[in-house]
């Protein structure tokens, strides 16, 4: 099951943009996120992105598709807290969200802020 990125302004720019989702093609074990990620903090790297959160991203992502949901994350980010952009990811589909997917959502939202947002980690 994908979930789809839809916190708050993401969805839309998602949907017209042909990104499809977010969700767990594989278990992600979460482990310390406290710098876990391949690259510095802040490196706009948006294949670095990708190798962190490719378990979690939709099958037919591409590191540039990953690399725009990150930048459309942080920018939510500046508005909304990290809980409700989470949260919003996780419900935007209306179904329920098993804690291994919505620990890959937080996975993939904590790689967005190190390698995009670091201000926000």
């Amino acid at each position: 099951m994908k979930k789809i990125l839809a916190a708050a302004g993401i969805g839309a720019a998602l949907a017209a943009g042909g990104l499809v989702g977010i969700g767990t093609a594989n278990a992600v074990t979460i482990g310390d996120t406290s710098g876990a990620f391949s690259g510095p903090a802040g490196d706009r790297d948006a294949d670095a992105f990708w190798v962190d959160a490719h378990a979690s991203l939709p099958d037919n992502w591409t590191p540039a598709k990953a690399g725009q949901a990150a930048q459309m994350m942080c920018s939510e980010l500046a508005n909304y807290s990290e809980g409700h952009v989470i949260a919003d990811i996780a419900n935007s589909d209306g179904k329920p969200t098993s804690d291994a997917m919505l620990r890959g959502i937080t996975y993939t939202v904590h790689a967005a802020e190190w390698h995009f947002c670091p201000s926000y980690y």
